[in-house]
C-alpha cells in the first residue's frame, strides 16, 4: 500500500505536542481504561497501534468515561453541532482551569476542509452537488458565528474540530443523542470494517465509549473506526480526506488528504475522478452539508 495521507497529517495540522502519556493519565484516573494501545506516527501519519501481541477481536483497547468527553445535544432549535461547539469554547475560554484543558492544547490549530478549495478546484471534480455541499458550508459557517458570542476565527477553528473529529452518541437511559468529543480515541483514524468484524465502538448506558479491536491484532497493527459509510463525498466534506480504491478487486485503498488530492488531480484528473467515485447529480440528490 502506498504511504497514507490522512488528517493527522503535516498538512492537516498535527497536534501541538506528541505527547499524549497526559490524556492517558487522565483518563484512567477519571476511571477510563487505556489497554493495549497507544498514539504513535507511523509512515507519515498519526494513528492508535496496539502494543502487544495476541489481541483478540472484539477486546477492549481504550474505555473513556463520560466525565472525559464533550457532548452536544439537540435542543433549542440548534443541533448537535452547534451545541458541541459551544461545550468546545466554553472549555477553551476556561483556559488552564477547565478539566479538559490538556485535551483542547493537544487539538489541532486547523484542520482542511474541502470547502477550503477554489470554485475552480471544486468543479474539477465533477460533481456538482458536492461542490454546492462544500460552498454551502461557508453561508452556514456565517450564520453560525453571527449566534456565538466569540471571534468568528474561534468559532470556525471549534467548528472545524467538532465536525471532523464528532462521535455520534446515543443516550439509552435518558433518550438523548447528539455528537462528543472523545480525547484519545478520536486519535484513531478510518477505516471501513469486514461486514463480518467486531464492532469497533460500543457504548455502554453509564455513558463510557468503548474502542474494541474489530479483528485479531497483533503489536503494530493500527487499531481504527469508520467515520463514516457515506462514501468520499462525506468523507471530503467533514473529514478533509478521500479513500481512492485502485482498479482491481482486490486492490489495496489508498487515504489521500485534500493536498494529495489536489496534485493528483492536476496530474490525472480523470483517472482521480474515476476513482473518487463520487455520486453525479444524475445518480442521487445531494443532502446540503451544513452540520452534522
Amino acid at each position: 500500500m502506498s504511504a497514507l495521507h490522512l488528517i493527522f497529517t503535516a498538512a492537516a495540522g498535527t497536534l501541538q505536542s506528541l505527547d499524549v502519556k497526559a490524556l492517558a493519565e487522565w483518563i484512567s484516573a477519571s476511571g477510563g481504561y487505556v489497554g493495549p494501545v497507544a498514539a504513535q506516527q507511523r509512515g507519515g501519519y498519526r494513528g492508535l497501534f496496539c502494543t502487544q501481541d495476541g489481541v483478540r477481536a472484539g477486546e477492549p483497547l481504550l474505555a473513556v468515561p463520560r466525565c472525559c468527553t464533550l457532548r452536544g445535544a439537540a435542543g433549542k432549535g440548534k443541533r448537535p453541532i452547534e451545541m458541541l461547539i459551544t461545550s468546545l469554547l466554553a472549555e477553551r475560554d476556561a483556559g488552564a482551569t477547565s478539566e479538559f484543558a490538556q485535551y483542547i492544547e493537544s487539538l489541532p490549530a486547523s484542520v482542511p476542509l474541502l470547502r477550503d478549495w477554489s470554485t475552480a478546484r471544486l468543479n474539477r471534480l465533477d460533481a456538482p452537488d458536492l461542490a454546492f455541499d462544500a460552498l454551502s458550508q461557508h453561508e452556514w459557517l456565517a450564520r453560525l458565528g453571527e449566534s456565538q458570542d466569540h471571534d468568528f476565527k474561534h468559532v470556525e477553528w471549534a467548528e472545524r474540530l467538532c465536525r471532523s473529529r464528532g462521535i455520534a452518541y446515543s443516550d439509552a437511559e435518558s433518550g438523548e443523542s447528539g455528537l462528543q468529543l472523545v480525547p484519545l480515541l478520536d486519535l484513531a483514524n478510518h477505516r471501513v470494517q469486514p461486514s463480518d468484524a467486531h464492532p469497533p465502538l460500543v457504548e455502554y448506558e453509564d455513558g463510557v465509549t468503548v474502542l474494541c479491536a474489530c479483528t485479531d491484532l497483533e503489536a503494530g497493527d493500527e487499531a481504527t473506526f469508520a467515520y463514516t459509510e457515506e462514501g468520499n463525498a462525506r468523507l471530503l466534506l467533514d473529514y478533509g480526506f478521500a479513500a481512492l480504491k485502485a482498479p482491481g478487486v482486490d486492490a489495496d485503498i489508498e487515504y489521500v488528504d485534500l493536498e494529495g488530492l489536489a496534485a493528483m488531480l492536476e496530474e490525472s484528473r480523470q483517472e482521480t475522478v474515476a476513482r473518487l467515485q463520487l455520486p453525479s447529480c444524475e445518480e442521487e440528490e445531494s443532502e446540503p452539508s451544513e452540520a452534522k
